[in-house]
C-alpha cells in the first residue's frame, strides 16, 4: 500500500487493517497477516508489494518457493 495514496483515506486504511486483523485473530492465523506500506508511494503497486503477494500465494497455494 502506498502511504501517499490520495485515493485511499488514512481512516479507511486504519479501519480495514483493524477489521482484517480481527478476522485473522478470530481464525487463529494472525501471524499470517502482514502489511506492506511504502512511504512516498501513491496508488501504484511496487515490486516489493508484488513480491509479498506472490510469496503469500505461493506459500498457501504452492508454487515457486512455497508449499
Amino acid at each position: 500500500m502506498g502511504l501517499d495514496d490520495s485515493l485511499t483515506p488514512p481512516q479507511a486504511v486504519e479501519r480495514t487493517c483493524d477489521e482484517t486483523q480481527a478476522a485473522y485473530r478470530a481464525a487463529a492465523v494472525e501471524d499470517d497477516l502482514s502489511l506492506v506500506a511504502a512511504p512516498g508511494i501513491g496508488h501504484v503497486e511496487t515490486a516489493t508489494m508484488r513480491d509479498a503477494v506472490l510469496a503469500l500465494l505461493f506459500h498457501h497455494l504452492g508454487g515457486p518457493g512455497g508449499g
